[in-house]
């Protein structure tokens, strides 16, 4: 007999092993989908934190003495509250499970100090941030307890998020770029003031009229400090050096018996100093500061000037053309194709306003503004552009009368018409025109102390220059055509005590960038012509420009014609901040209330100061020629 068997069926017992095994792959699955999309909402915060930790603490480090700019350095407590701060305001899971590292301008990694590459939640201590950082790179960890991968052996879960952002330095921080190539004093404090820049300088003369051989260097006074004016540059001096030679910038009088040495390149940022202050913080000074002497045997100290700086760059560097002049750089205003406003017709303004409301366009007449006054800037966000055929005369009057303009770019041309400031014709020399009765300080070098001299300001009618000479090498007088004829001031801003003006620069478009202000003033550099800030008599405003002031409007060479004071004179191209040195009789100086302050770059032919003016130049970082594009502040 044969059974038959039906060997497909299962064997009795043999469904729960099954039964339970696809269970576990049905948990496995639930937790996946569960789990796995609560874990990409914890990454996703992670990530969310690392960015804005990242972005919140470049942004303390942007505008740092170890980044671009001057401000105090941030402690690493400073840099590691921020970013615990913003990893606990967007990821709980997080915690204290980061790390950071710190970026320079080009992103490249800089350490926390020698050996230590990164740093996290308990680096915080008194220590400042690395000298170089400008961002930072943050990794978040977040770790967290899963709903259903616990029932398979999984008690944690851990995921990572990270981001970086650095600001990138565009150079160095520069508060003055002397382009004059061959006049002395193209850096001179005069008067009674203090005149403080926080940044570098760089110095494009080679005048030697006033060099004197001493200690192995030559002293070419291209920088220059006299009567009782100070003198404070937190940054570097840097002097065109020619192959062979040692050019040191200063007056005699500011060496030492033995010259302090250039500190290594690169070095000389000195101790941190605050934007916005109004001179040395505290007792906290340049690094130098040598005293004034005089240049007999025993080199006797003399005067109370005081030059401060924190390093002399000696080293081998040609003579610069104008950055403003390069490949990629800013268009001239006058040389628009159109100055209208997007969608609007070209504004051309043939009356002559003292105050209200002004709007982009083209002023055919000379301005002078003495009532409060807002410059508009176009309508969405676009750049205003102005300009003066005829000169601006900014001279607010009324009690705390205010004149401002914002997201705007001033371009000047002819020297405005009034007394004592040549018009038309550019003839004016920068040389001040004072009253008839105007006899100086101190004896002439001449040896007289006359009236100022016997030629009338052109188009004045009783207004006398002052006197010329030519060094030749010492002071022999000049023809009297040189007496001063005129201020040729383009541009002058100034007012009475409790006034106040403020511009400032475009952020955006050809004028602007990187959300920083740019250009702001611009003189035609075809037309020879000076700016004044607070250059009229008596001014005691307070004057607040935020962005790049442009003015190399000197033609040609330069002769070592100087002044009476001492001071030479250009048919243009100076921007002149206060006004007076002391004349007996003469004209009342820019009052010891009246300040002047630049937050950026003043690249300019020559930068003179007077009277009792407080000038302030906050540097910002210009990429000059020859190093990459030229960059506008960024």
């Amino acid at each position: 007999m044969t059974r038959l068997v039906n060997r497909d069926r299962p064997q009795r017992g043999q469904m729960m092993p099954l039964f339970a095994l696809a269970l576990v792959i049905l948990l496995g699955l639930v937790a996946f989908a569960v789990d796995g999309s609560y874990g990409f909402v914890q990454n996703r915060r992670a990530q969310n934190a690392a960015d804005f930790a990242a972005f919140a603490t470049s942004r303390l480090l942007k505008d740092s003495s170890d980044c671009n700019g001057f401000g105090a350095s941030p402690s690493m407590q400073q840099v590691v509250d921020f970013v615990q701060s913003e990893i606990d305001q967007n990821s709980s899971s997080v915690g204290t499970s980061w790390t950071g590292t710190f970026l320079d301008g080009n992103g490249n990694h800089v350490d926390v100090s020698p050996g230590v590459p990164t740093f996290d939640s308990t680096s915080g201590s008194a220590t400042a941030a690395p000298q170089g950082a400008c961002g930072v790179s943050v990794k978040a960890s977040p770790q967290w307890t899963p709903f259903l991968a616990g029932i398979l052996g999984t008690n944690h879960l851990s995921g990572n998020g990270g981001a970086q952002v650095t600001y990138s330095t565009k150079g160095t921080p520069f508060g003055i770029i002397s382009l004059n190539p061959t006049g002395p004093h193209a850096i001179l404090g005069v008067g009674t003031g203090t005149f403080t820049v926080a940044g570098n300088v760089f110095v494009n003369s080679l005048s030697t009229a006033f060099k004197v051989g001493e200690n192995g260097y030559d002293y070419i006074d291209t920088i220059d400090a006299k009567e009782t004016s100070n003198l404070y540059v937190y940054g570097t001096m840097k002097s065109v050096n020619p192959v062979g030679q040692k050019y040191w910038p200063l007056d005699w009088c500011f060496g030492t018996v033995s010259p302090v040495q250039p500190s290594p390149q690169g070095s000389g940022v000195g101790p941190a100093y605050s934007a916005g202050d109004p001179g040395p913080p505290g007792n906290q000074f340049p690094t130098y500061n040598p005293s004034c002497r005089n240049s007999d045997a025993a080199h006797t100290p003399i005067g109370t000037v005081k030059v401060g700086y924190n390093n002399i760059d000696t080293s081998t560097t040609n003579q610069i053309t104008d950055p403003l002049k390069a490949p990629g750089s800013p268009t001239n205003p006058f040389a628009l194709a159109s100055i209208a406003c997007p969608g609007q017709a070209k504004n051309t303004v043939i009356t002559q306003p003292t105050g209200g409301t002004l709007n982009p366009g083209e002023y055919t007449q000379p301005i002078h503004l003495t009532s409060t006054t807002t410059f508009n800037d176009c309508p969405n966000g676009h750049t205003g552009i102005y300009l003066f055929d005829a000169g601006l005369w900014i001279d607010p009057q009324g009690a705390n009368a205010t004149v401002t303009g914002n997201d705007i770019v001033i371009g000047t041309k002819t020297p405005y018409n009034k007394p004592g400031n040549v018009s038309g014709s550019g003839t004016g020399n920068g040389g001040s025109c004072l009253t008839s009765t105007t006899t100086s300080a101190s004896t002439l070098p001449d040896g007289t102390t006359a009236e100022a001299g016997p030629n009338l300001c052109a188009g004045t009618a009783n207004l006398y220059g002052v006197k010329a000479f030519t060094y030749a090498p010492c002071c022999s007088r000049d023809a009297t055509a040189k007496d001063g004829t005129g201020d040729n001031f383009s541009l002058m801003i100034g007012g009475a005590s409790g006034t106040t003006v403020t511009m400032t620069g475009p952020t955006s478009g050809g004028y602007g960038s990187s959300g920083n202000p740019g250009l702001v003033f611009y003189q035609d550099p075809a037309t020879p012509a000076n700016y004044g800030f607070d250059s009229q008599a008596g001014d005691g405003a307070s004057v607040n420009i935020n962005g790049v002031v442009y003015n190399a409007s000197l033609p040609g060479a330069y002769n070592t014609d100087i002044w009476d004071t001492g001071t030479p004179f250009y048919p243009g191209g100076t921007l002149q901040a206060g006004y007076g040195a002391n004349w007996t009789n003469g004209p009342a100086q820019s009052t010891a209330g009246s300040l002047v302050k630049i937050t950026g770059t003043a690249i300019v032919d020559d930068f003179n100061t007077g009277g009792q003016t407080t000038i302030t130049i906050i540097g910002e970082p210009y990429q000059l020629p020859g190093s990459a594009s030229p960059a506008l502040i960024g």
